[in-house]
């Protein structure tokens, strides 16, 4: 069986892709779903937690520029439920500002 035609272009292009081409980038680790097989939901935040998070756009913002200037073309926010960090649109739009 041949591979789908986007499959081959995939691998070629990544074969000739020097450094890193995709970032995840954990924003929170809060999370309102209460999924059977995760326990992330059980654990309250620590006040450390909620302080990195609190403090942490400039931080995330600057990652995502490093990340661009070292080959990065796709990003992914997650980490518990990304949509309850409350800056995700900051982070969305200064994505595709650098190029993402």
């Amino acid at each position: 069986m041949k591979p789908l035609p986007i499959i081959r272009r995939s691998v070629s292009f990544l074969r000739n892709y020097s450094g890193p081409y995709f970032l995840s980038m954990d924003v929170t680790m809060r999370c309102n779903c209460r999924c059977k097989f995760c326990n992330l939901w059980t654990k309250p935040q620590s006040p450390q937690e909620i302080e990195i998070e609190n403090s942490s756009l400039e931080i995330m913002e600057k990652r995502l520029e490093e990340a661009w200037q070292m080959g990065c073309r796709a990003v992914c926010f997650s980490g518990g439920e990304a949509t309850l960090y409350r800056r995700l649109s900051n982070l969305v739009s200064k994505a595709s500002t650098i190029g993402y």
